[in-house]
């Protein structure tokens, strides 16, 4: 009997999730996949159920939810009051049940009383303890099913029918007034200001799939400015086409505190979600394209933008607490035109704690743009830059001053550019500190610029600028065809750990302006040269430990450096020289085996040991004949 109410409560609530006045939470998965869902867990357990009255009301539920799916959406509105009302009655039933089986266990207890003092007692306990035990029963299986009541309020509550009162039906309009807000048709916004304004407190509008066109490239269809609790969910909001104006918005929050936007669709506007001055932002489940400004852009890396009309899918400026999940970025993959250029996200101003989850880039000329802020989180995220781009796909910090990319950790994500242009680099990190890498596949193809620059797929630190101090790298996959795979030129305290580092045409890893740098444990083949350290800038004290470097066509290890550096414990096989030091005296070399090599071993490296010799003193490596 306990398992009849628990699983019919948890039946009940998995469908008509709004009786139990759930928390609503915005759906992981698309609606009629969840109905579906819901539908064949109602027919598993069905049959389980003996009572004849719960199986009949659990057999309409199936019907219903197969009637919602084969109509779509527009079927929900009409079996809303129908569903809450079965509901009602169905935990009334229950309610029912479960006193009835009180009222007859303390009966019975009452007959008994002149059975013996052991039987009495345990008649006595028998009611409370079993209805105790469906009670447990029921939290334990309400437990279970939680995420999907959530799932299902949340898609109910956004397909029921708009009040009257708050119906939004023309534009342009303000709301000046709390309450929810839903749109009942498709609108066209001709107007060069706002389509929807919104200046209240505690305003929700949906948009139930209905969309907003604007005509006017100068154009914004929701400005919510000065305000707090504010929600946006089920909207398309387009530009006519792609505009290029330096104050065209699909949606614009400006001032605002705690919003939330779900499941919203921005097309074409130079900006598609612009945040400013704004704290506690949530956008999930949505869609940015084709967002484009008309910045002019100046190469070599870091190129330099010229002028104030940028545009970007997600654009964020002197904002706190804002999270990106499930989002999807998508650009508009335009032939390569310096004069244009857009980002998929873009952080600027004093920006902090920005995360991003979840969430994919397409064609982007530039996928994220972080000019300053203090904590970013990207994390399983997926990036394709536009085959047409020559711009960085992800950049960090800049030359300006006090533009710093700092607390930054980027992980289990993958950066991708199959297509050779000049003048770009794959991840760029120019200014800040302390930052972590973690789990990354950068494979990038880029072209040499006339001028000298060889890009790179990893690039720390500009010449020139502030250095990026403090940053780790584990589990990395650098590779792709590129002048230069990882380029430490203005690092200070960075590490490279475990990392597999390929494919530079110049050079794998060329460290030039680094300071107290560390690669180990990695794997550096398949390259020009596999190392090449060059002190620039007052930099030195470089080190490359316990690293396998194979396969590299010239060099496996070159120091051109009168500092103390640090080469030990690697192994270097299949180059013209393993490890060529152009200075003897100032880099210690210890515990190296260098063979296999084929014009020279080692130059300038010492003590060294033949195999076959008498036994290697401490700290000697092994360089064999050529």
């Amino acid at each position: 009997m306990k398992n009849k109410f628990c699983i019919t409560l948890g039946l009940m609530a998995i469908l008509f999730g709004p009786v139990l006045k759930a928390e609503m939470t915005p759906a992981s998965k698309p609606i009629v996949t969840n109905l579906e869902e819901a539908r064949e867990h109602l027919k598993a357990l069905s049959k389980e159920i003996k009572d004849p009255a719960l199986l009949k009301r659990v057999q309409k539920a199936i019907r219903r939810a197969d009637y919602v799916i084969t109509a779509g959406p527009g079927a929900v509105p009409e079996l809303a009051e129908i569903a809450i009302t079965s509901a009602q009655k169905v935990l009334t039933l229950i309610n029912q049940k479960k006193q009835a089986k009180h009222q007859s266990s303390s009966s019975s207890s009452s007959s008994t009383s002149s059975s013996s003092s052991s039987a009495s007692s345990a008649s006595r306990c028998d009611a409370p303890r079993e209805i105790s035990e469906i009670e447990s029963e029921v939290k334990d299986c309400c437990q279970t099913i939680q995420q999907e009541i959530a799932q299902i309020v949340a898609f109910l509550n956004s397909q029921m029918a708009c009040d009257d009162v708050m119906v939004i039906n023309s534009v342009p309009t303000v709301i000046s007034a709390s309450g929810k807000y839903c749109v009942t048709k498709d609108l066209v916004y001709n107007g060069p200001n706002t389509a929807i304004t919104v200046t209240a407190d505690n305003v929700s509008i949906n948009f139930h799939n209905h969309s907003l066109t604007l005509t006017d490239s100068s154009a914004v269809g929701i400005l919510a400015q000065n305000v707090s609790e504010f929600t946006l969910e089920n909207d398309i909001i387009t530009g006519s086409n792609i505009f290029r104006s330096s104050t065209s918005a699909a949606i614009h929050l400006d001032k605002v505190q705690k919003a939330t936007l779900n499941n919203v669709y921005t097309k074409n506007t130079t900006r598609g979600i612009e945040i400013s001055n704004s704290s506690d932002i949530r956008i999930v489940h949505s869609h940015v394209e084709a967002h484009e400004g008309n910045i002019e852009v100046i190469f070599p890396s870091p190129a330099s933008l010229v002028g104030t009309g940028n545009g970007a899918g997600i654009w964020v400026s002197d904002s706190t607490s804002i999270e990106m999940d499930n989002c999807t970025f998508t650009g508009a993959d335009l032939v390569a035109d310096p004069t244009r250029t857009s980002f998929g996200l873009h952080v600027e101003g004093t920006s902090e704690n920005i995360t991003l989850t979840n969430s994919s880039f397409t064609d982007w000329l530039g996928s994220i743009h972080v000019v300053q802020v203090n904590g970013l989180l990207v994390d399983h995220c997926n990036v394709n830059a536009s085959p047409v781009s020559s711009f960085n796909m992800v950049q960090l910090g800049s030359c300006d001053e006090g533009n710093h990319a700092n607390d930054v950790i980027i992980r289990n994500s993958n950066f991708v550019q199959k297509t050779a242009v000049q003048g770009f680099d794959g991840v760029l990190i120019v200014a800040g500190e302390s930052c972590i890498l973690d789990n990354l596949l950068i494979d990038t193809v880029s072209q040499d610029i006339v001028n000298g620059y060889l890009p790179s797929a990893l690039h720390i630190g500009i010449t020139g600028c502030d250095p990026y101090e403090n940053l780790i790298a584990t589990n990395c996959i650098v590779k792709g065809v590129n002048g230069r795979t990882v380029h430490i030129e203005n690092g200070q305290k960075v590490t490279l750990d475990a990392c597999q580092i390929s494919g530079g045409t110049n050079v794998n890893v060329f460290m030039t302006g680094a300071l107290n740098c560390v690669v180990k444990n990695s794997s550096v083949f398949g390259g020009d040269s596999g190392f090449f350290l060059v002190a620039a800038n007052g930099a030195g004290k470089n080190s490359v430990e316990n690293c396998l470097v194979f396969d590299n066509v010239i060099y496996g290890i070159q120091v051109s450096d009168q500092t103390a550096n640090l080469v030990a414990g690697n192994s270097v096989w299949g180059s013209r020289v393993g490890i060529y030091l152009s200075f003897s005296g100032f880099t210690q070399t210890y515990f190296n085996t260098v063979c296999n090599n084929s014009i020279n071993n080692c130059h300038n490296v010492s003590p060294a040991q033949l195999p076959g010799a008498t036994p290697a003193y401490a700290g000697s490596n092994v360089c064999c004949s050529p």
